[in-house]
């Protein structure tokens, strides 16, 4: 008989006929698996590991076999809409439906497998697991430090909202509808995202790379720049990072406008150690970087200090800082080639100083920028708009699964 909770998690009462059940009390068997080495020489039966669940599916074809008695694989068979948990590690609590199984297949020790009865559709008990009502309460029960981990016991004593089968039934069409539609909705906004975070490249693309550009003259940043490293003062040396003056770390440089810095050194520290202090319209390259660090360029809006793992470039008087940051841009994937490629691949001031920029007069390239900006301004309210659209679709799942169970469906 199912146990009737006068209260859920939330202290809501439930709809007419809905009631709370714990998960032992819809369950004919709560088991953990058989413990045994996976051998991918057998082809069968199956030996279905945490590893094996990726993103909720399983490939059975690259699940591995493994030595099994008749008696052992019999207790341990994997049957249709089973539904198995990872009792550990990173993977904690996450449950799988089990659909169409192959007809030999068993279940690893660190899974559990809940075989349900009839009063409860799996579809609809796997569509709780997914909820934060679920997640909340294995949060508070999982046991241990490093690696927490669930069991039988705290699993069978999750509690849920039971309603009928006909209403679970209707729940889980409508559940699978709604997130059908996200599920849908939610790649086509992260493809308009991609492509606008594509669009700035090819708006440099079409002014830097384009038949009239071609024409224009060339000439080496190291003629028309002042370009040189800056230096870090002793990072254990607390003292030096007390004082007021701007120091630009390359994890700062990201394609932006820097307005203010995350570190700042004091007079001390420029002393020590002959930093210059770069003024505003410098343009900073990072050199280092295996990840997209390496080769992203900023702007300084302020006078400011920075590392030697990021080249600081101060135009001359017939180059305009904003005309050579949005041409830096346009050559990202150029700069990522460039630079040796050892422990970790860098660029250097002479491939800096070597890069040849297209160069038009100062009022053409004000002009130019003026453009640019333009287009960049409503790129990034677009990415910006894209951005809350992909943030609030995300939301979505969590909040139609709390509608679900709590009988707002």
């Amino acid at each position: 008989m199912v146990n009737v909770v006068e209260r859920g998690q939330v202290g809501e009462k439930l709809p007419k006929g809905w009631k709370w059940s714990t998960v032992k009390d819809v369950c004919s068997q709560i088991d953990y698996g058989f413990t045994t080495s996976a051998n991918f020489s057998i082809k069968e039966p199956k030996f279905l590991r945490i590893t094996d669940i990726q993103n909720g599916c399983v490939n059975w074809e690259s699940v591995p076999g493994c030595e099994i008695s008749r008696d052992e694989e019999k207790a341990n068979k994997l049957a249709n809409e089973d539904i198995v948990f990872a009792r550990t590690g990173g993977t904690t609590g996450k449950s799988f439906l089990i659909q169409n199984p192959p007809e030999r297949a068993v279940f690893a020790s660190y899974l559990i497998r809940l075989r349900l009865l009839n009063n409860v559709l799996a579809e609809y008990l796997y569509s709780f697991f997914q909820s934060d009502s679920y997640w909340q309460q294995v949060r508070a029960s999982a046991r241990g430090g490093a690696q927490p981990n669930v069991n039988a016991t705290l699993l069978g004593d999750i509690t849920f909202p039971l309603p009928p089968l006909s209403e679970q039934k209707r729940v889980v069409d409508i559940l699978s509808d709604r997130l059908t539609a996200i599920d849908k909705a939610l790649i086509a906004t992260e493809a308009q995202l991609k492509a606008a975070k594509a669009l700035p490249a090819a708006y440099f693309r079409q002014v830097f790379d384009s038949p009239e550009a071609q024409k224009w003259k060339r000439k080496k940043l190291g003629d028309v720049c002042d370009i040189s490293t800056g230096t870090t003062p002793a990072t254990n040396q607390s003292h030096y990072y007390e004082g007021a003056t701007p120091f630009v770390r390359t994890s700062e440089i990201i394609n932006n406008v820097i307005t203010q810095t995350e570190t700042n050194i004091t007079q001390q520290a420029i002393n020590d150690y002959s930093l210059k202090l770069y003024p505003s319209g410098t343009v900073l390259m990072a050199m280092y970087g295996q990840g997209k660090t390496r080769g992203q360029v900023a702007i300084l809006e302020i006078p400011a200090t920075t590392t030697q793992n990021a080249a600081a470039m101060v135009p001359c008087a017939d180059l305009s800082s904003e005309y050579l940051w949005y041409w830096l841009r346009g050559q990202y994937e150029y700069l990522r080639k460039l630079g040796y490629q050892g422990d970790i691949s860098h660029l250097s001031l002479k491939y800096v100083k070597q890069l040849e920029i297209p160069w038009v007069p100062i009022g053409n390239q004000k002009k130019i920028v003026l453009s640019l900006d333009d287009r960049m301004t409503a790129v990034n309210k677009l990415q910006r708009s894209l951005q809350y659209q992909l943030t609030t679709i995300n939301q979505l799942p969590a909040a139609t699964l709390r509608q679900a169970f709590n009988g707002e469906l």
